[in-house]
């Protein structure tokens, strides 16, 4: 749920009316690269979370069910926008590569 929170948060507006550029930003202002980077770092942390609390429930009384449904549940959003983006990504590319010079 975080990577929507944060890919929702990224608009043109917020980053100073203009998307900005993958060779570096001006100071104070995040380029679309570490937006990819952190956005990434994330879902990879949210990942390690829940197969830590997932091993952990394996020993009874350290975790509740909930917490690891939950934790589980919330990894498989993540993974699945991320999967989503990637696709979008993609497709956005292949156009690009269909356009005549």
């Amino acid at each position: 749920m975080a990577a929507i929170h944060q890919i929702a948060a990224f608009s043109p507006a917020k980053v100073g009316g203009a998307m900005p550029s993958l060779g570096g930003a001006p100071a104070g202002k995040a380029s679309f690269q570490d937006f990819l980077s952190d956005s990434l770092q994330s879902a990879i942390n949210q990942q390690r979370s829940s197969e830590h609390i997932s091993a952990e429930a394996l020993v009874p009384g350290q975790v509740e069910l909930s917490e690891v449904v939950t934790s589980v549940s919330q990894a498989e959003l993540t993974l699945q926008t991320l999967l989503s983006v990637r696709d979008r990504l993609v497709t956005g590319w292949q156009e690009v590569m269909r356009m005549p010079v």
